[in-house]
């Protein structure tokens, strides 16, 4: 059987029972794989099978690492292999991987483990693993278990907190919203190119007014005024070139 969440909706696991809902987002996604994997490591435990295939962020990471926590299988394609390597990559880095595969070894693991004939199987290293960041509502209202940074959650602009599951460091607003590190940062300038665009815009808007005001005062000589706005449209056009390298460096 093959499931697959639509737009928009988290898929996951509650009681036997896969479960759509929207909840926060994830790593600024939704449907996130993250929370499929945690509902799954926490609903069935050490019967889960967690796979990570090529993609270009670092999701699927965390999930993996609750799924070992549970004393589940952690597998990813094997980087070299993959089209985009960064998230079994990751994963690899993160957590005590069972099997690092081509995805034509994968398939014939996956049967061999099904059918209970597989080796390779490591011990979870999940000392002081916080397990209850798996079993996190679908729309929380507490503060998480963590340490509050200086940083702001790029998807409701409330407090962060960076909350440790053993050697896995996750952030964490209190409505729910979940970053690893790398999407944090990927987020954040996200967030801070949108403020630079706004901040170029406003500016440029200033500049014309103003241009426009220089056009009509130039005619009533009033010379003190005329130096004001001359100065403004000048001081905007450097701004303007200071905001644009400000953004070409971001990324």
């Amino acid at each position: 059987m093959h499931l697959r969440s639509p737009p928009q909706h988290h898929l996951s696991i509650k009681n036997g029972v896969t479960v759509l809902s929207r909840g926060p987002r994830e790593n600024g996604d939704r449907p996130a794989v993250d929370v499929l994997f945690r509902s799954a490591a926490r609903e069935h435990r050490s019967k889960v099978i967690g796979v990570v295939l090529s993609g270009r962020r670092d999701d699927g990471a965390a999930g993996l690492y609750f799924i070992k926590a549970r004393v589940g299988v952690a597998i990813v394609q094997d980087p070299h292999e993959a089209l985009a390597p960064n998230m079994p990559r990751t994963a690899l880095e993160m957590v005590d991987i069972d099997f690092c595969l081509s995805v034509r070894q994968i398939a014939d693991v996956l049967v061999q483990l099904l059918n209970g004939k597989a080796a390779n199987i490591t011990e979870p290293r999940n000392e002081g693993t916080n397990m209850d960041g798996e079993q996190a509502p679908v729309h929380p209202t507490s503060e998480p278990a963590g340490d509050q940074i200086p940083v702001s959650c790029p998807d409701c602009n409330g407090p962060l907190y960076e909350v440790k599951h053993g050697e896995l460091a996750l952030f964490e607003c209190f409505l729910g919203h979940r970053f690893s590190p790398e999407n944090l940062s990927e987020q954040h300038a996200e967030a801070l190119e949108r403020a630079l665009w706004t901040a170029i815009r406003k500016v440029k808007e200033r500049m014309v007014l103003h241009e426009r005001l220089l056009d009509r005062k130039r005619s009533q000589g009033e010379e003190e005024l005329l130096k004001c706005l001359e100065e403004s449209v000048t001081t905007a056009k450097k701004d303007l070139e200071l905001l644009r390298e400000i953004l070409d460096r971001i990324w």
